[in-house]
C-alpha cells in the first residue's frame, strides 16, 4: 500500500483507532474528456492498488459504462477521502467531517490541476459526482441545506468556488444494492457530463409571469385560448396546496389527503412561458374559462390535483395525466416530476427546492416543465408504438369514468342500514374476541398510577405494582404522605411542622381499572412487550410500523399467535363501516361516514388509475 503523505498528519484517519499511516489512493486517469470523476472515498481494493474505482463498485461502474461505449481512462478520477475509513463506513461517523475537511486539500490539487488540462484541451471543466457525499462536498452544502431533499441528480448544476459545472449521478455501489434499475439514470448523466465538457453549457432562462393582475391575467388568458385554438396544443396546469407545496408529486400522490384548500394555479401553453395567479377571487372568472376550454389538458398526478379544482368547478376537455404517461414509458423508475425534467429539458435550473423562496417562480415551472416533459414523453411513446394504448386505454377511458361520475349511483338506504346492523354485529364480537385474547398485563390501567386510597367496591377492578413518586417526611420518616403533613394544625401541636419532605420512587401495589384493548401503535407495542415478540421496523422510514406489510410480517414470524389475524378482521370491518357503508349517530341520528351524498342525493365516486401499477380504483 502506498504511504500516506505528511499532509495526512494530525487526520483521524491517520492513526488509530480510525486510521492508519498507509493506503493512500491518489487521483486516476488522463482526463482527456474534460470531466472529474469524483465517488465518496476509497475501499480495500483501491487501498491495496493505490488506484480509484479498482473494487467490486469500480469495477460494477466500469463495466456499465462500457455498454454504452465509455471508456476509464479519459476520465480523471478522484476520491472525497484519499483513503479507506473503517470498514467502508463514512456517513454518520465520529470521524466523517473533520476527515472530509482534512482531506479538502489532496482534492482541490486534483481540481485545479484538471482546470489547467482543460484549458489546454479547450474542453470546459466539468465535474461528475456520484453518491450523496461527493456531491454535497463538491457544491459546499450542508446535509440541511433543502436542496438535498429533492432530486438533483440529472440537473446541470454550477460551482463558482471551482469554477465548474457539476453533474450528479447514483453511487455505483447503491446501484448494486438492489438499484439496478437506476442504470439508465448513471449512463445518461456521464454522458450528458462529457457533452457539457466538450460543447459547454448555458442555462435557458424562462418567461414566468408571476402573481400579475386581474386585468394582466385577462389578457394572458385571452392570448392562451386563442393560441390553442390555432396550434391545437396542450394546456399544462399544476395547483399548490399546503399539503403538497414543495413536496414530491409521487410520494403526494399516495396519500388519502381530505384538504382541499388551493393556494394557487399555474398555466402553460408554449414551452419557456408560464403564468401563476393565487387562488383569489378576483382571478375566479378566468380560472373558468382556462379550465372549462374544451381544449387538451395536461396535470402531473391527476388523482391529487383534478378532484381539488372540481370541487370548485368544472374540468373540460381530455385530461392527460403525465405521471400514467411517464410511468407507462419507463416503469421501473420515480414518478415526480422533478425526477423526469433533466431527461427532456436539459438546460434548466434546478427548481423543486424553491417553494418557500419563490412559490410563484416554482408554480410556473410546474406547468412549464409538465408540458416541456410531456412533449418528449409522447415522442418516446409513439416511437414505441404506445401513444395509441395510452390515449385509448387512459385518456378516453378517462373520459368514459368522468362522465360516469358526474352521473353518480343511488343509494339504497334500507340495505346500507341492513349492513351496518351486520358489521356492527360483526365489528363488536370480533372486538370481544380480541379483548379475550389480550392479555390483563398489556391494558392500560386506570388511574395512570393506580387508587391511592382502596376502593369500596373493588368488583372489575385488579391490583397491580405502580412504580410512583411518592413524598416522604425526613423529620418522622412516614411514606406517602401530603403537604398537610408538615402544615400548622390549629389548636393542636404538629411535631413534623416545617419538616422537608423528599420525593422518592417507590413500586406500590394499587387497585385499578383495566382499560379496553385499542388498535393502536401503542397498545399493540405493549403486547408485544408482555409477549416478547419484537416489532416490525420500516425499512423506507425507519420506524416501528403495524401497516399492512408489517402484520403479515408479524404473521409469518409468529404463526401461533391468535391477536393478528383478529386485527386484520377487526381494521377490515371497521374499514367497511366506516368508509364505505356509514354508522347512524345514537345522539343526533345522523349518518357518519360512509360514502359521501351529493346535493342531488346520489353518490360520485372519482376514478383513479394507481400511477405505480396502473390498477383502476374508485374514491369518494
Amino acid at each position: 500500500m502506498k504511504p500516506k503523505p505528511d499532509s495526512c498528519v494530525g487526520c483521524q484517519l491517520y492513526s488509530p483507532p480510525w486510521g492508519k499511516p498507509d493506503g493512500f489512493v491518489p487521483a486516476d486517469g488522463t482526463g482527456d474528456n474534460g470531466v472529474l470523476m469524483v465517488l465518496e472515498a476509497a475501499g480495500e481494493h483501491e487501498e491495496e492498488a493505490g488506484k480509484p474505482t479498482v473494487g467490486k463498485a469500480g469495477h460494477y461502474l466500469w463495466s456499465q459504462l462500457a455498454r454504452v461505449d465509455l471508456e476509464r481512462d479519459p476520465f480523471r478520477i478522484h476520491n472525497v477521502l484519499s483513503c479507506r475509513p473503517p470498514d467502508n463506513a463514512l456517513t454518520k461517523m465520529p470521524y466523517e467531517a473533520e476527515a472530509i475537511a482534512h482531506c479538502a486539500p489532496n482534492l482541490d490539487a486534483t481540481i485545479t490541476d484538471m482546470q489547467e488540462r482543460c484549458q489546454q484541451n479547450g474542453k470546459h471543466f466539468t465535474i461528475l459526482t456520484l453518491g450523496r457525499i461527493a456531491f454535497q462536498r463538491i457544491m459546499g452544502l450542508t446535509k440541511q441545506d433543502p436542496l438535498l431533499k429533492h432530486d438533483y441528480i440529472g440537473y446541470v448544476h454550477r460551482s463558482d468556488k471551482y469554477s465548474a459545472w457539476v453533474m450528479a449521478g447514483p453511487h455505483p455501489s447503491r446501484l448494486m444494492q438492489g438499484k439496478h434499475h437506476l442504470v439508465p439514470v448513471l449512463h445518461f448523466v456521464t454522458k450528458r457530463a462529457i457533452e457539457i465538457a466538450t460543447s459547454g453549457f448555458r442555462y435557458h432562462e424562462p418567461t414566468y409571469l408571476r402573481d400579475p393582475g386581474p386585468s394582466t391575467f385577462a389578457v394572458w388568458t385571452r392570448e392562451c385560448l386563442d393560441a390553442l385554438q390555432s396550434e391545437k396544443g396542450y394546456l399544462a396546469f399544476d395547483i399548490e396546496t399546503p399539503r403538497k407545496q414543495g413536496r414530491d408529486e409521487e410520494e403526494v400522490s399516495r396519500e388519502d389527503d381530505d384538504d382541499y384548500t388551493i393556494l394557487r394555479h399555474s398555466f402553460a401553453y408554449r414551452p419557456n412561458e408560464a403564468v401563476s395567479v393565487p387562488d383569489r377571487a378576483e382571478y375566479a372568472g378566468y380560472l373558468e374559462e382556462l379550465y372549462g376550454s374544451s381544449y387538451p389538458k395536461l396535470v402531473h398526478n391527476a388523482n391529487y390535483d383534478v378532484p381539488r379544482i372540481t370541487a370548485r368547478m368544472p374540468i373540460n376537455g381530455s385530461i392527460i395525466d403525465n405521471m400514467l404517461a411517464w410511468h407507462l414509458l419507463n416503469s421501473a423508475l420515480p414518478k415526480g416530476l422533478g425526477f423526469i425534467t433533466p431527461f427532456y429539458v436539459q438546460n434548466c435550473r434546478m427548481w423543486k427546492h424553491l417553494a418557500d423562496r419563490d412559490p410563484a417562480g416554482y408554480n410556473c415551472q410546474d406547468s412549464d416543465m409538465l408540458l416541456q416533459d410531456f412533449l418528449g414523453i409522447k415522442d418516446g411513446l409513439v416511437a414505441n408504438n404506445q401513444w395509441e394504448v395510452f390515449n385509448r386505454h387512459i385518456v378516453q377511458l378517462g373520459k368514459v369514468l368522468s362522465y360516469m361520475s358526474a352521473q353518480g349511483v343511488c343509494r339504497d338506504d334500507l340495505k346500507r342500514h341492513e349492513a351496518e346492523e351486520k358489521l356492527s354485529v360483526r365489528l363488536d364480537v370480533t372486538n370481544r374476541r380480541i379483548q379475550a385474547t389480550v392479555p390483563q398485563e398489556a391494558r392500560r390501567l386506570h388511574p395512570k398510577h393506580g387508587y391511592k386510597n382502596e376502593p369500596k367496591d373493588i368488583s372489575n377492578l385488579v391490583k397491580a405494582t405502580f412504580t410512583v413518586p411518592i413524598l416522604v417526611c425526613t423529620r418522622c420518616g412516614k411514606k406517602a404522605v401530603s403537604k398537610r403533613h408538615v402544615a400548622p394544625r390549629q389548636h393542636l401541636e404538629n411535631v413534623c411542622e416545617g419538616a422537608h419532605l423528599t420525593e422518592v420512587i417507590e413500586q406500590v401495589e394499587r387497585w385499578a381499572k383495566p382499560l379496553e384493548f385499542k388498535v393502536s401503535k401503542v397498545g399493540l407495542l405493549k403486547y408485544q412487550d408482555v409477549v416478547k415478540q419484537k416489532p416490525i421496523i420500516s425499512r423506507r422510514e425507519r420506524k416501528i410500523t403495524f401497516d399492512e406489510i408489517a402484520r403479515k410480517q408479524l404473521l409469518k414470524k409468529y404463526p401461533g399467535d391468535k391477536l393478528y389475524p383478529l386485527i386484520d378482521e377487526y381494521l377490515e370491518l371497521q374499514k367497511l363501516l366506516s368508509t364505505y357503508v356509514g354508522v347512524t349517530g345514537a345522539a343526533d341520528g345522523v349518518i357518519h361516514g360512509g360514502m359521501p351524498i351529493g346535493r342531488d342525493g346520489k353518490i360520485h365516486t372519482t376514478f383513479t388509475q394507481n400511477p405505480s401499477t396502473l390498477r383502476l380504483a374508485s374514491q369518494d
